[in-house]
Formats: structure tokens, sequence, C-alpha cells
């Protein structure tokens, strides 16, 4: 893991930074526009696909974390959108690369793969639906 350099309180991590697609790890209420900026002058894109999840402990064994798995060409918009219109998530974990690979079918396809895969997994609260 490699920290991405002038951003304090270890909010963002580079989890893979030599690859064809990085992913970044945000606390909820960190993303600003400065940290926005500096993820798409790092991917050389905006195109994402990402999961937002709640990070606290289980309150139950049988409690299943949130998840939500979204994809977006504006990723800074979006966060404002969820952080608005659903109250339990804690960070986002954003995958984002070359326009020229990752394009808008790509993630769109992405992103439906991994609901598919996380709906028949039963480990998470999937909290996708029509619309959101």
């Amino acid at each position: 893991m490699k920290l991405i350099n002038n951003i304090t309180e270890n909010f963002i991590e580079i989890l893979n930074s030599d690859s064809t697609i990085d992913c970044y790890k945000v606390e909820r209420g960190k993303l600003t526009n400065s940290v926005y900026n500096q993820i798409s002058e790092l991917s050389h894109g905006t195109n994402c696909v990402y999961f937002l999840y709640d990070d606290r402990e289980p309150k139950t064994d049988s409690f299943k974390r949130h998840i939500y798995i979204g994809e977006t060409t504006n990723i800074y918009n979006r966060m404002i959108d969820h952080d608005r219109r659903k109250d339990w998530w804690t960070h986002v974990v954003i995958f984002t690369g070359d326009k020229r690979k990752f394009d808008e079918t790509t993630i769109c396809a992405l992103e439906h793969l991994l609901i598919d895969q996380f709906s028949v997994s039963n480990r998470y609260d999937l909290c996708n639906s029509q619309g959101s």
C-alpha cells in the first residue's frame, strides 16, 4: 500500500498504483473537490466503479454489513448525492483507470457483474435498488 503524497491523516490509500485500474479508499466526508482532483489526475480520468460500505463493528453475529455498488463518470457529484440520501455508509472504495481502457461501457458492465456476485454471496446487505 502506498500513500498519496500531500494528503494527511491517511484518508486516501492507493491500493494498487501500478496497474491499469487504481483503487482508492476514502473516509466519508473527506472526499473534497481537491481530493477528487488528485484522484482524477492520478487516474487520467474519472470513470469509476465504487463501493459504499459501513466499516463499523457489527452489533450482532447475524448482522450483515451494508454495501452499495455504483458506477459514475463524476465521483465527486455522486458522493455528494449519496451523502444526502444514504446515512449508513462510512467509507467509499473507488476503482478508476485510464478512460481508454476503463470506459463507460466497461464500468457499467463491471458494476452489474459486481452486483450479481454480491447478491448471491449472502455476506452483505446489498443496498442497490432501481434509481439509487
